[in-house]
């Protein structure tokens, strides 16, 4: 979904004002969107892609991790922390170059020959999810399965053809 009007006021108040209880219905949607899209199938896993331990120490949570616990129930797949996030500044109020030069991540070898959902809350270069999914490939994940509850609109287009060119099975689901 895109990130504007009411999806956009409901992951904030998630991040930003504490309002954890609509995790849950967040994580539904982007289920049905799996369902529908017919990505279910073959997923191993589910994992996030961290904030930073600073957001995280800021909010009392991980908003992420929030949502691929309860994808996870809801999928029936068991969730693990398979990304560690190398400390870098926040990605927000950074300019594009900046967000896809600033974050990185380390996977653990759990991943290895594993089918991995990544989950994020949103998608605006693309380069969390991009970092993540490439840490996991270099663990030896088997496929990875980018996907956020909602995106900026402009860049999700510019990432998906940049994926499709890249790599052809790396599909963000947002």
């Amino acid at each position: 979904m895109p990130f504007a009007g009411r999806a956009r006021d409901v992951l904030l108040g998630l991040k930003y004002r504490n309002r954890r209880q609509v995790a849950r219905h967040l994580a539904g949607c982007i289920v049905n969107r799996l369902l529908v899209s017919g990505q279910v199938d073959g997923i191993d896993v589910v994992t996030w892609a961290p904030t930073s331990r600073r957001r995280r120490r800021e909010r009392g949570f991980d908003q992420g991790e929030l949502l691929a616990r309860y994808v996870g129930r809801q999928l029936g797949r068991p969730v693990r922390p398979l990304l560690q996030r190398l400390e870098t500044e926040a990605q927000t109020g950074r300019t594009r170059r900046e967000r896809i030069a600033g974050v990185h991540f380390r996977a653990h070898p759990a991943a290895h020959g594993a089918t991995v959902l990544v989950i994020d809350d949103v998608v605006t270069t693309g380069a969390t999810l991009d970092a993540a999914a490439e840490a996991l490939r270099q663990s030896g994940a088997q496929w990875v399965r980018p996907c956020a509850v909602a995106a900026t609109p402009t860049p999700v287009v510019a990432i998906e053809r940049r994926r499709a060119a890249r790599r052809g099975h790396l599909r963000a689901v947002a």
